[in-house]
């Protein structure tokens, strides 16, 4: 009312009573499950949900875990505004983390209007990959040693996850060379925890070929990922030590004998040596170079000693494998399928008025073997002939048709 006035002034006055409110997107900040050392970051986002200013702040009852950050934890928000608060993880150490944080919002006049505390829940884990890689020597390489060109040998190295969590794997060889040489069956898959797989490493050159690599040249090389993410953990040269080699021999005297002029019904008997100088066993076998049909039979003998060893050698690189470190199996597997025998006790080859003893056998590394050659005088003529040496493991590249040998007398 006002004093002498006969109409009373109305003042119309309007006021909104408001609380404190702040609304939290993710009450539960969620992270997948990590690698060891990698970062993960998730949002949080808090949003004043009234018409007056508020405070707020994240608070612990107990220490935050240090793998935890946090960008902010307390501050101010005005009316209907929004914050994003970043919270990183990243673990050294395997563990599962659960750590609670709670958000106290209250007015910023003082008069301590309070929202009830929010619970807001942080989960995560860090866990690390452990695969164990049994190469089976003691070198820890994959130790082929010698092998004849041509031929295969394959060894057994095993892969363990030690891991909590199932992994993937993949063995890759960027050069074509290594890809020619080297094959790896199963060359992908997946273990699960705590299970062990056979990986068969096969080696097998058309050419001689001698490495033994360190880790900075190995081109094959295993790679370890996340079973479910499939992101890479690690990759992992594989050594390897190969010598891969033809058969080395000498013949002495290296191209052909003459008996010289003799008298008719005169006898005379010559030598050469054939010797072994390579890392392996190797049949003979001698023939007239003319005749077509020994030289057959020769190959065709020659044929089935590689399948016979092949299936042998494949079959001991298995047995190795399963048998582990300590155990070996014969690196000289001595030929088979050679009619003659060792040393001098080999058949008897009759050349016209020749006569050549052994005709074939078996020569070890670093021994010889002397091949007498006989001559009878008859009539008068002049007696000239070429043999055709064979040895197994050789390069055919070089005198496909034999190692030719001449021998020539007159009666």
């Amino acid at each position: 009312m006002i004093k002498d006035n006969p109409n009373p002034a109305i003042f119309k006055v309007k006021c909104t009573g408001a609380k404190p409110i702040v609304k939290v997107d993710n009450p539960i900040v969620q992270f997948s499950r990590l690698l060891l050392n990698k970062p993960a970051k998730r949002t949080l986002k808090l949003t004043n949900d009234c018409q007056i200013p508020v405070k707020w702040a994240l608070k612990s009852e107990i220490e935050l875990p240090e793998e935890f950050k946090i960008s902010k934890t307390d501050g101010m928000l005005k009316a209907c505004q929004e914050v994003e608060i970043e919270i990183t993880f990243c673990s050294e150490k395997q563990d599962q983390f659960n750590h609670k944080l709670s958000l106290e919002v209250e007015d910023t006049e003082g008069f301590e209007i309070k929202q009830e505390p929010q619970e807001i829940e942080l989960v995560a884990e860090a866990f690390d990959i452990t695969v164990d890689i049994d190469l089976k020597s003691e070198e820890n390489m994959l130790d082929f040693g010698a092998v004849r060109v041509g031929e295969p040998k394959q060894l057994i190295m095993t892969l363990t996850n030690n891991g909590k969590y199932n992994v993937k794997y993949g063995f890759n060889m960027k050069k074509r060379q290594t890809r020619e040489i080297f094959s790896i069956e199963p060359s992908r898959g997946e273990l699960q925890p705590e299970e062990t797989k056979d990986i068969i490493v096969k080696f097998e050159s058309k050419k001689e070929f001698k490495l033994k690599t360190t880790h900075s040249t190995s081109d094959i090389k295993l790679t370890i990922l996340e079973g479910d993410s499939q992101e890479k953990f690690n990759e992992i040269p594989i050594n390897f030590n190969v010598n891969s080699v033809f058969s080395k021999f000498t013949i002495v005297p290296m191209r052909n004998i003459n008996f010289g002029p003799m008298l008719y019904g005169e006898q005379k008997e010559l030598t050469f040596e054939v010797k072994n100088n390579g890392l392996f066993p190797f049949n003979f076998a001698i023939c007239d170079f003319k005749d077509e049909e020994a030289k057959n039979a020769i190959k065709e003998e020659r044929e089935k000693e590689i399948v016979e060893r092949r299936n042998e050698v494949l079959e001991a690189g298995l047995e190795e494998g399963k048998e582990g470190k300590g155990k070996k199996v014969d690196p000289n597997p001595k030929d088979k399928g050679n009619k003659g025998k060792e040393g001098g006790e080999g058949e008897e080859l009759k050349v016209s008025q020749y006569t050549i003893r052994p005709a074939n056998g078996v020569i070890e590394p670093e021994n010889s073997v002397s091949i007498k050659i006989h001559f009878t005088a008859e009539g008068a003529k002049f007696y000239e002939k070429s043999l055709a040496i064979d040895i197994s493991g050789r390069d055919f590249q070089d005198q496909p048709e034999g190692i030719k040998f001449d021998i020539s007398a007159e009666s």
